[in-house]
């Protein structure tokens, strides 16, 4: 038994891993698309357990820390954070401040502190009040968190690569009412060097329960002690083995019960008083001492009943050989429910052969390993309604391995769970097995080495998959990683199949599943020959590649299965022997032809498109979630990585090497093209380059020099205007060992590619990593890279190369003098004339039809050389013929590193509302506006809007100095249409709102509260459902004065009313009345847009208070505009 998980992991050499990346869609609202966005609109599966508690983000309340985040790149504490961001806390004051969102007498916080230097954990305690009030602190530790270097993965720093950051804390308090305040905050004493807080539950703990009438008690029969002093292992095996005995039930008092070994159990029941009330707390963190555990195959244990208690473990670090799980052994005819347990190695490792068992309501957090797994010959056995967060291998498994049994797993269900951030291998995973189910389930953020749900003929199977398994209603967000391990190039799919031991020939039916915001493709088959896979009314909804990836033989049928956001295409495949048999009700993704592009691109990702929610007509039934149920489980199977240290180089061709802070170094130049800063090296040590972290290694002298300042950029001269580029950053961290004593943020020609970077927790201490990004060279033929203060002390910078991939003649190294920053030409280029003679006027409105003369390269850019609209001038830009209220024409076809240019006239210097009239059916898109060649809106998301000619409004501020200058309108990602540009100024045209703090009641992530205020009517903000009032207040950042409010919703929505309220205040603690609750229509021929005026008030902080909607149990506001 003990070498049964290690035959397991070793296996997965084989394994497929990708990036989890992304925002939580709560099971509580799963939401669909509008009719307009795909052909086959679906119900919204009612997926997820029935939680008792509202868990809300630490982003989404109100602050002064640093927000991190979103982030993909593994590891990384903001990509590791649900919903992948979180708030920073460096520095004392510096606070998290929750609204409690519902009644509530508890708080359960998931945050990290840094670790120590050895890797033995950092005790440190963070202050907390409550409405005002000074509480006791809240104890935190690394001890749990802060894994490092590969699988089996170890505590000590020196491996590098830390993950597994976060952990939990918990504490029942005085009765807490809706609209409470709960801070989080450094005072005095609290001594972590930075402090992540990513989350807050609330939940209303119910009273303890009583002794069951005719049962035994462990504390007054058996004489353990529930003060936790005292070692009760004895006393407690004694009890459960009189309990069997006489047939009696075994009560477990409210208390705390210190335990130093397994626990063995066999016909016995035990009922606690409750999973916050009476809980097993097991010291011992090796060997085969934590947990409860049954008899073992051939003879199970039988009649076995567990409830309504919490099993702590103390297992800091995986070792597969030990049984140091929450519950082990075997389970005939037995249920376990409503148990708490947390730092054991897995939740459950459940080792068959064995028949009949019911799990359901548990809470699994914060394992070494899988949550759980049904192991070899588990038969007619479920686990149902339970939580799984922050799982250190599969949160969910069923695994038919044929060691030691003939038995295949069968009939097994896993229904209605909800899976957030198993940090290693899948959300879900069946290798082998036959009959089996996967329904109802929600799974977010799945991090690294594996997908959402995931089918394989691996590990040894008795049986392949096979009869029919069953793969339905579930949501899948934000899954799939890239396998650094296998050194596998691509990702894997938010679904994956895998035949590697046998074909897969099995039934597969996967129907009426949501695959929402994918890290990389949404569906992948991969291995030998994967047959009988059929697809019915699924959804995709987001991916950062495909649709579909295919690198197997075999065949699978679609039908009704729809496709919207994708960031590389429909379908890779380079094969010819996969089949897709087309359906009925697809749309035209379907018929594209499969691509097969070399290298594998990386994933662009694109705003998600939120549906309409509706109301779920087929709810958890009640013999699974009943009303008072409480999910809660964990995890344990994770693949050995096989890290390489020959990384793939960057293809192309290295036309810019600057060694920033240093000297010149083979092909690399001495530091140039800086506009500040000071430099600092160290030469003491060599810099550790092994591994993957760095694809294109530097010499040692560009690591051990840097260049800092607490804002600088580098404005790297003499490339080809408008050609695209790779731009190499190396890093090595010379000066800081501890996670979080730096961070920084970085953009390039004014987008930003890095929040609050952290080189450190990204590779450790003097090791070299790098990060590449794409850009595409200015009018004056620069790249621009800009580094600025993040969160903690100053950015820095080792190296920069400036790559290209299409063959341009290097340019020859520069003198090591540095030039001063070159600046923007701010007038057209000679041969560019205003179209029709005269430059437009701002403010006015721009026809994206009525760019410059002067022609290709001069006043437009076009990917190739037809006008594949037909209409307007004899030039490549793609013009036609536009439905848009107003009529006339737009430019369509918009591709990647495409872009048009407009001569204007500034009247006056000013802050003007830039409005983009835009339309997408696809979404994903991305632009920017720059003028005089400087970015005045960073990167710009389109989202989509339901069709080509469904046109919507995105409005942007930038200030603009007077005079002639040239307005280019860049696309950064294809995927949307232009109709025209609106500038305005003055009075009532500002939005005050826009892209300032905001903060809500509450959040049905992934419907931030940030999205009401970025401009982009397509997004929106939820509170929680049914829980009135809540609200949304934006800090303007000064008083002003205002006189209006704009609400909007998404403009394709249907028709309904919400009472709304406004007030304000000068100081976010006393507020007042600015306009009383009334009710207000938002309806489609008005744009679903609400405009409320009132007499001028000067205010800094604006309240919005939603008490009622008749669309939908929840507020909703996609844009809250104050003017």
């Amino acid at each position: 038994m003990k070498h049964v998980q290690r035959s397991k992991l070793v296996s997965l050499i084989v394994v497929v891993a990708i990036l989890a990346l992304a925002v939580v869609v709560r099971p509580t609202a799963i939401q669909t698309l509008q009719a307009a966005a795909l052909p086959v609109p679906l119900a919204a599966p009612p997926a997820g357990a029935t939680l008792p508690f509202v868990e809300v983000q630490a982003e989404d309340a109100a602050t002064n820390g640093v927000v991190i985040g979103p982030d993909r790149f593994y590891p990384g504490l903001a990509t590791e954070a649900i919903g992948r961001r979180a708030v920073t806390l460096n520095s004392a004051g510096q606070y998290v401040e929750f609204t409690v969102p519902r009644a509530s007498n508890s708080i359960v916080m998931r945050y990290s502190i840094p670790d120590n230097a050895t890797g033995t954990g950092l005790d440190a305690t963070i202050s907390l009040s409550i409405n005002g009030a000074i509480q006791p602190k809240l104890a935190l530790t690394s001890r749990y968190g802060w894994i490092y270097g590969g699988y089996p993965f170890n505590n000590n720093p020196g491996d590098a690569r830390p993950h597994h950051f976060y952990d939990e804390v918990h504490r029942q308090v005085a009765p807490l009412a809706a609209g409470a305040k709960v801070r989080i905050y450094i005072g005095s004493g609290d001594t972590a060097p930075s402090y992540t807080i990513d989350l807050m539950d609330f939940e209303q703990v119910a009273p303890a329960l009583t002794q069951p009438a005719g049962s035994l008690s462990l504390t007054a029969d058996f004489g353990a002690d529930p003060s936790g002093v005292a070692d009760s292992t004895a006393a407690t095996q004694t009890a459960v083995n009189t309990a069997s005995s006489q047939g009696k039930v075994l009560w477990v008092p409210p208390g705390t019960y210190k335990i130093n070994t397994q626990i063995l159990i066999n016909n016995v029941t035990i009922r606690g008083a409750g999973m916050w009330h009476s809980t097993f707390n097991f010291i011992t963190s090796f060997g085969n001492n934590e947990g409860f555990y049954g008899n073992y195959a051939p003879n199970p244990s039988t009649n076995v009943h567990l409830s309504d208690f919490a099993i702590f473990g103390n297992v800091i670090t995986r070792v597969d050989n030990d049984q140091i799980n929450g519950i082990g052994g075997a389970f005939n005819n037995s249920t376990i429910e409503r148990l708490w347990i947390e730092h054991t190695k897995c939740g459950l490792w459940l080792d068959g052969p064995f028949d009949n068992l019911k799990v359901s309501q548990m809470r699994i957090r914060n394992q070494n390993a899988d949550g759980v797994n049904f192991h070899k010959g588990v038969t007619n056995s479920s686990f149902t309604n339970s939580h799984f967060r922050n799982t250190g291998d599969d949160a969910m498994a069923m695994w038919s391995d044929s060691n030691g049994t003939t038995i295949a797993n069968r009939n097994n269900t896993f229904a209605f769970n909800t899976i957030e951030m198993p940090v290693l291998a899948n959300g879900i995973a069946l290798y082998g097995g036959t009959d089996n189910s996967v329904t109802d389930n929600y799974i977010a953020d799945q991090q690294a080495e594996g997908g959402g749900i995931h089918v394989g003929n691996r590990f040894s199977p008795v049986t392949a998959v096979a009869g029919t398994t069953t793969i339905a209603r579930n949501v899948v967000v934000r899954a799939g990683s890239r396998d650094y391990y296998n050194g596998w190039n691509f990702g894997t799919g938010a679904l994956w199949f895998f035949a590697l031991d046998q074909d897969m020939t099995g039934i597969i039916n996967v129907e009426d599943n949501q695959f929402i915001d994918s890290n990389y493709e949404a569906i992948h088959f991969i291995g030998n020959n994967v047959r009988n896979v059929n697809f019915n009314r699924n959804q995709i909804i987001g991916a950062g590649t495909y649709a579909i990836e295919i690198r197997a033989a075999g065949s699978a049928t679609f039908n009704n299965t729809t496709v919207s956001g994708l960031g590389r295409g429909s379908i890779f495949s380079c094969r010819s022997d996969f089949t897709i048999i087309k359906g009925t009700g697809n749309g035209a993704w379907i018929d594209a032809a499969p691509v097969c592009p070399a290298p594998y691109p990386e994933p662009i990702y694109g705003p998600v498109v939120t549906p309409t929610p509706l109301p779920t007509a087929t709810p958890c039934p009640s013999s699974v979630c009943p009303p008072t149920s409480t999910p809660l489980p964990t995890a344990t199977s994770t693949p050995p990585p096989t890290a390489t240290n020959t990384p793939t180089p960057i293809p192309g061709t290295v036309v810019r090497a600057v060694n920033a802070g240093g000297g010149a170094s083979g092909n690399w130049i001495a530091d140039a093209y800086f506009n500040t800063g000071s430099q600092f090296a160290d030469t003491s040590t060599a810099i550790n380059t092994t591994g993957y972290l760095d694809p294109n290694i530097a010499p040692q002298a560009v690591y051990q020099n840097v260049r800092w300042a607490p804002a600088f950029n580098y404005t790297i001269p003499g490339l080809t205007a408008g050609a695209s580029y790779t731009v190499l950053l190396h890093w090595a961290e010379l000066s800081f060992q501890t996670a979080g004593a730096r961070k920084f943020n970085v953009a390039i020609n004014g987008t930003p590619v890095l929040s609050g970077f952290d080189v450190y927790a990204a590779a450790g201490f003097k090791r070299a990593i790098g990060k590449s990004f794409t850009a595409t060279a200015n009018s004056s033929g620069q790249i621009v890279v800009a580094f600025s203060q993040g969160g903690a002390d100053n950015p820095f910078i080792s190296g920069i190369e400036i790559i290209s991939s299409s063959g341009v003649t290097p340019i020859p190294p520069t003198p090591t003098t540095v030039p001063p920053t070159i600046q923007p030409t701010v007038t057209p280029l000679p041969g560019q004339t205003p179209y029709g003679g005269t430059a437009r006027s701002v403010p006015g409105t721009i026809q994206a039809e009525d760019f410059d003369n002067g022609g290709e390269g001069v006043a437009y850019h076009d990917n190739d050389a037809v006008n594949n609209g037909g209409q307007g001038r004899t030039t490549a830009v793609d013009v036609e013929t536009t439905s848009d209220s107003g009529g006339g024409q737009n430019v369509g076809w918009m591709a990647s590193g495409e872009w048009l240019e407009y001569t204007v006239n500034v009247q006056t210097a000013g802050t003007y509302t830039l409005r983009a009239r835009v339309a997408s059916n696809t979404g994903g898109g991305n632009f920017r506006v720059e003028f005089g060649g400087i970015d005045k809106t960073g990167s710009v998301a389109v989202a989509t809007t339901g069709g080509w000619q469904n046109w919507v409004d995105i409005t942007r501020n930038v200030t603009l100095s007077a005079g002639t200058q040239v307005l280019r309108f860049y696309v950064i990602n294809s995927g949307f249409n232009l109709n025209y540009l609106q500038l305005s100024s003055g009075g009532n045209s500002t939005n005050l709102a826009l892209s300032k703090p905001i903060s809500a009641s509450s959040t049905n992530a992934p419907f931030a509260a940030s999205n009401a205020v970025d401009g982009n009517a397509s997004t929106y903000w939820e509170s929680i459902n049914n829980a009135f009032p809540q609200s949304l207040t934006v800090d303007l950042g000064a008083s002003a004065n205002v006189s209006k409010v704009v609400l909007k919703l998404p403009p394709g929505w249907s028709a309904r009313s919400q009472t709304l309220a406004i007030s304000g205040s000068a100081d976010n603690a006393t507020y007042s009345s600015i306009v009383g609750a009334a009710s207000y229509a938002f309806a489609p021929g008005s744009a679903n847009t609400v405009t409320i005026t009132f007499a001028a008030t000067s205010r800094r902080y604006i309240r919005l208070t939603v008490s009622a909607n008749t669309g939908w149990a929840a507020a909703q506001i996609a844009e809250f505009e104050v003017y």
